[in-house]
Order: structure tokens, then C-alpha cells, then sequence
């Protein structure tokens, strides 16, 4: 629970006190000194109910912590399995990439448009705190200093060749391959792993379970 839900249960405008009473509280429990500096304006951190009680122990004098307000508290306390302020935000898909992801998968990989050409290439300008941007190696051009603005999720021009790899997408958080977006949760899925470029899927065995494997074939005859 946090201190702004604690204050919001007792009904505190304030969460002053809440705050002060944690700070005592340090150096009656290590693990509410160890959460110290974890927070900000934006950002709250969870504390137990154990650590809760130990701090309303430590409200200023005209504020004293009632056996009512404890049973209150002890009934209403949040748990979280996940802290509140490590929760994943949901991702912030734009509504032009959600639609791709959705008519790439229909498409079963097969849609023309220039993020699945084989020109499109993703570079990063050489300018300070600059961003990877969607390039094209056929016109050596930023799609953003192109003369005729193109969707890069919808559109296609005519030279376009089919790539054979994974086609990117752009997210705030940067380029990340179609593949790894939750378009249905918001999140992000691990990128798959690769070998020299490869997937890994490549290298797996067709042989069938109990064939025996044959290093080397038999290079001489029995005459020879």
C-alpha cells in the first residue's frame, strides 16, 4: 500500500504526516530505510502492512494511532504481489502500427507495404540524442525527407522488392520487430534468439525420434 492510499483511507487531505511517520520509522525497521529514495512525484512505492504499522506507531502526538484506526487499516490494507510503482505500464501502440500487426498476421506475412520491402532499413542520423528512423537504401532517404510522404504501414512504392526478414514497427520506446508486440495485452515479448543471424529454429533436427545420427558416410568401398 502506498502512503497516498494510506492517507486517502483515514481520510487525510494531507499526506504530510504520513510522510513524517515514515521517516521516524526508519530507524525502527531496515526495510522502510532500504525504500528510502525509491520515490517521486510520480513514482510511489509499496510498503507491508507490517512496515504500515510500525510507522503509524510513529504519527506526531496529536495524531494518535487508535486500536479502531489499526483494525481499520489491518481490514482495508492493499496487497499487491507487484509494487506499485515496478507495475508495467500498458504500451502505447499508435492506432496505424495496431492495424498493421493486425493484417500482417492475416496476411500470414505476405502484405506489401514498405515496412516488409527489401529497401527499408532501419539507420539513426547522425545527430546528438537522435532516434533510429525508417529509411529507404533505394532513394538513400529518411521517409520523413522523402518529397512524397508515404505510410510506411500502408503504402508502397514502385520498386518495392519483398524482404525475407521480420519487418519492424516504431514504438516511443524505439524500432522492435513485428513479432514482439502484445497488440491484444500492450506489451512487449522477448526477442527471439539468434544464432549468426539465424533463428534458432533453423538449426533444429528433422530426424525423427530414434533414428540413429550418421556422422560421416562411408567414403570407401569394400573392393577399393
Amino acid at each position: 500500500m502506498t502512503k497516498k492510499e494510506i492517507a486517502t483511507l483515514f481520510g487525510w487531505k494531507c499526506v504530510t504526516a504520513v510522510n513524517e511517520a515514515f521517516v521516524k520509522a526508519e530507524s525502527k525497521c531496515q526495510s522502510i530505510k532500504d525504500k528510502k529514495g525509491h520515490y517521486n512525484k510520480k513514482t510511489s512505492i509499496d510498503y507491508t502492512l507490517e512496515e504500515t504499522l510500525i510507522a503509524m506507531d510513529c504519527l506526531r502526538s496529536k495524531m494518535t494511532f487508535t486500536p479502531m484506526m489499526k483494525r481499520y487499516l489491518i481490514e482495508n490494507f492493499i496487497h499487491r504481489d507487484t509494487p506499485y510503482a515496478l507495475k508495467e505500464k500498458p504500451l502505447h501502440i499508435p492506432r496505424e502500427v495496431r492495424h498493421f500487426i493486425y493484417w500482417w498476421g492475416i496476411s500470414e506475412g505476405r502484405l506489401q507495404v514498405c515496412v516488409s520491402c527489401g529497401y527499408f532499413a532501419v539507420r539513426t542520423p547522425n545527430k546528438q540524442n537522435a532516434k533510429p528512423q525508417p529509411y529507404c537504401t533505394f532513394y538513400e532517404r529518411y521517409f520523413n525527407h522523402l518529397t512524397n510522404k508515404i505510410n510506411i504501414y500502408k503504402q508502397k512504392c514502385p520498386t518495392y522488392i519483398k524482404s525475407n526478414t521480420t519487418p519492424y514497427v516504431f514504438l516511443e520506446t524505439g524500432p522492435v520487430l513485428v513479432d514482439q508486440v502484445d497488440r491484444d495485452n500492450k506489451k512487449l515479448l522477448p526477442a527471439p534468439v539468434k544464432t549468426l543471424g539465424f533463428d534458432q529454429s533453423a538449426f533444429k533436427s528433422k530426424r525423427k525420434k530414434n533414428e540413429p545420427i550418421i556422422i560421416l558416410r562411408d567414403a570407401f568401398e569394400d573392393d577399393f
